[in-house]
């Protein structure tokens, strides 16, 4: 029994010096003595570690065979320090090396500390939580001297973005918009292409790019950027670069949103009584002849759904690097009869052959369909007709037809008889391909192209007020841009 027990004893004591520790206690501080408070210090290779108290020191257990411990910290280059023989120590902590930030500015970038023109950016760590009609809304009250304005409520619809204030009376006040490096189409400003028009109803500049496929938005707004586009960069330049890849593992970002759109308050107008009452006492009689009590806004507003699902997949290695995104969006109005529907699809490539040489493509395509009705600012508008029209004329008369009055447009027939739907599809991207010839000289050739086809299709029946015989118009409009660069 006796022998049993030594030889029991004999096996704690090699186990406890095969797997022994000890404790290393010390203090973290910078360069010039101030003491580090939450800096890193871990054994490397292993799952122990801890963080310094308030006064930068720490106290943590090393285990035999295992003398390298990893500080880190925010700002600071990390470092491993081999603590053989110690129980004692202080580590004086070197700041790394700061990130300048890097801005896109026409062909080059340019660090922000050395930038003398007037830019204004925006990261997409800004905006990934906040709900984008469209991109111009993301200048709203993010970039100094950008006046944005939505010209309807309309889902899709036309945005007014001024740089600087309006440089025209007669002509375009728009920017020029780039998407990485592809400077859109410009129809006089008109971006949009749309054949009919329906008030201020208009359709945005970039509904076509999915918010969530930007990675950053700069805004040129002195007359440097004229250099570059000439007279096109007189209202200004909005630069969009789209997401791109990078080395490592691959990740996949999947993001899907709901809301419910609705009118928040509505414009105050009399009811079928007080009517009665007010053009009684003018005229000596009820000249409309009829008594109904018809709130039109109720008739015409609603709630409405609007969602969105996005999914993007990005990674590579050293050599080559990818993105990739798919969204879709289905936005309804809270007028009846519009709406606004989104289909976008994105691939972006970079690839490193050597050493000098790399290249790479950004390519999106988008289909929208946007259902647009008589609006505001329109005598036969739905919005308009609905405060104008009195609230005694019947939705429809005793023989079925809508009910008018002054020639006015029933705002319940505006909203369901009137049918303006356009189709618009885009492909916007480039290929390039760079060559370092030396470190301080490289050659860049790209191939960009922006292709738009629409296709709209008006039905305006003759049961409306705006066309005693009936309208139908179909349109189609086709416009291709390619543009090649070298630098």
């Amino acid at each position: 029994m006796k022998k049993l027990l030594l030889m029991a004893f004999a096996v704690v004591i090699g186990l406890s010096n095969m797997y022994g520790q000890r404790t290393l206690k010390g203090v973290v501080t910078d360069e010039d003595g101030q003491s580090l408070i939450g800096a890193n210090v871990v054994v490397k290779g292993e799952t122990l570690g801890t963080i310094t108290d308030i006064d930068g020191s720490f106290s943590i257990s090393i285990p035999d065979g295992n003398n390298i411990i990893v500080a880190s910290y925010t700002g600071f280059t990390t470092m491993e320090i081999d603590v053989a023989g110690q129980d004692q120590i202080t580590i004086v902590m070197k700041e790394g090396t700061v990130l300048d930030e890097i801005v896109v500015l026409g062909y080059s970038t340019v660090n922000r500390k050395d930038l003398t023109g007037s830019v204004s950016s925006i990261d997409a760590k800004s905006l990934e939580d906040i709900q984008l009609p469209s991109i111009e809304t993301a200048l709203q009250g993010r970039a100094a001297g950008v006046v944005v304005n939505k010209n309807s409520g309309t889902p899709g619809g036309g945005i007014d973005v001024n740089i600087r204030g309006r440089t025209s009376i007669s002509a375009s006040n728009q920017p020029l918009y780039v998407i990485d490096g592809v400077p859109l189409i410009n129809n006089d400003g008109n971006l949009n292409f749309s054949q009919e028009g329906v008030g201020n109803g208009g359709i945005s500049v970039l509904s076509d790019l999915n918010p969530d496929e930007i990675e950053s938005i700069e805004v040129l707004k002195d007359a440097a950027t004229a250099a570059i586009y000439g007279s096109r960069a007189a209202n200004g330049v909005v630069l969009i670069t789209t997401k791109r890849g990078g080395a490592g593992g691959t990740k996949v970002d999947i993001n899907a949103s709901y809301g419910i759109g609705s009118l928040p308050k509505q414009i105050d107008v009399v009811d079928g009584p007080q009517y009665i009452e007010y053009i009684t006492e003018v005229f000596g009689a009820n000249i409309v002849g009829t008594e109904d009590n018809v709130n039109w806004q109720d008739e015409i507003f609603k709630q409405a759904g609007i969602y969105e699902v996005n999914a993007g997949i990005s990674g590579g290695n050293k050599s080559t690097q990818f993105y990739a995104g798919l969204g879709y969006k289905d936005e309804e109005g809270i007028i009846q009869g519009s709406g606004f529907s989104r289909i976008s699809g994105r691939l972006n490539l970079d690839h490193k052959a050597s050493d000098k040489f790399n290249m790479g493509m950004s390519m999106g395509y988008t289909n929208t369909l946007t259902e647009r009705i008589q609006n505001d600012n329109n005598i036969y508008g739905a919005l308009s007709t609905a405060i104008l029209l009195p609230p005694v004329v019947p939705i429809r008369t005793e023989d079925g037809s809508y009910g008018t009055a002054f020639g006015l447009e029933n705002p319940v027939a505006a909203t369901l008889e009137y049918d303006n739907t356009v189709d618009r599809s885009r492909l916007v991207g480039n290929v390039f391909a760079k060559y370092q010839i030396i470190p301080t000289l490289s050659l860049r050739a790209s191939l960009g192209t922006d292709i738009l086809s629409l296709g709209e299709r008006v039905f305006e029946p003759s049961v409306l007020q705006s066309s005693a015989t009936g309208r139908a118009v179909v349109a189609a409009v086709d416009n291709k841009r390619f543009i090649h660069d070298y630098d």
